[in-house]
């Protein structure tokens, strides 16, 4: 996953990771494909199985940052996708399984973070490890 986030040049501004070792072993391996110009933030209350607890979290990101990576759980992570997106060619794969260290892109045209479950966004990107096996 961290050859592919390089390749495809992803670099978010800000990183929300769980506390959880695995989350933290994840997020490690990635790091270096993410850029320089980054923040991290490794948060307990990110350790959760609850979708409505990453929303919140979500909704407190400051309207300066254009682009984040959440790097969480299940069932968390694809309840979220399921809340925010409305559509996208790769949904119905993602309502059916998030795989571990499974990738989805969610762009959204307008709104601040806040809004995002008043106004969903488009699922752009859904990539599983599997899908990167040559």
């Amino acid at each position: 996953m961290r050859g592919y986030i390089a390749a495809e040049g992803l670099e978010p501004q800000l990183v929300l990771c769980s506390s959880a070792l695995r989350a933290r072993q994840t997020l490690a391996r990635v790091l270096p494909a993410l850029g320089a110009e980054l923040e991290v933030h490794i948060e307990p209350a990110l350790y959760t199985f609850e979708a409505d607890v990453l929303l919140d979290r979500l909704g407190r990101i400051p309207s300066d940052m254009s682009s984040v990576l959440l790097v969480g759980h299940n069932p968390a992570m694809q309840g979220l996708v399921a809340r925010v997106a409305d559509r996208g060619d790769a949904l119905p794969d993602v309502l059916r399984k998030y795989p571990t260290a499974g990738l989805a892109e969610i762009t959204f045209a307008d709104g601040t973070w806040g809004s995002l479950a008043e106004k969903p966004g488009e699922l752009i990107r859904f990539i599983a490890p599997r899908d990167l096996i040559e």
